[in-house]
């Protein structure tokens, strides 16, 4: 994500990734240069931290916020456990 200057924003979150999913979007007008292209999503669920970084200080949280789907090339490193 870019900010109106051009810059590439980032963002420290935490959260639990739940899901990977993979698919092909469908080759209709309405998803312009995305149809007929496979991508692989990601369903989080964020943990609300109040903004807190735990690099810079301890980091707590009591509640999570609302699940998100996002393009998995936007989370960068990914740490825990694997429920197979």
């Amino acid at each position: 994500m870019r900010d109106s200057a051009g810059s590439i924003l980032t963002r420290t979150g935490y959260g639990d990734l739940e899901k990977i999913i993979a698919l092909v979007v469908p080759a209709k007008p309405f998803f312009g240069a995305l149809g007929g292209k496979s991508i692989i999503l990601a369903l989080v669920k964020p943990w609300d931290t109040d903004g807190k970084v735990a690099s810079e200080e301890n980091v707590f949280f009591k509640d999570r916020k609302v699940k998100i789907i996002m393009d998995i090339r936007s989370l960068k490193t990914v740490v825990g456990l694997v429920k197979t």
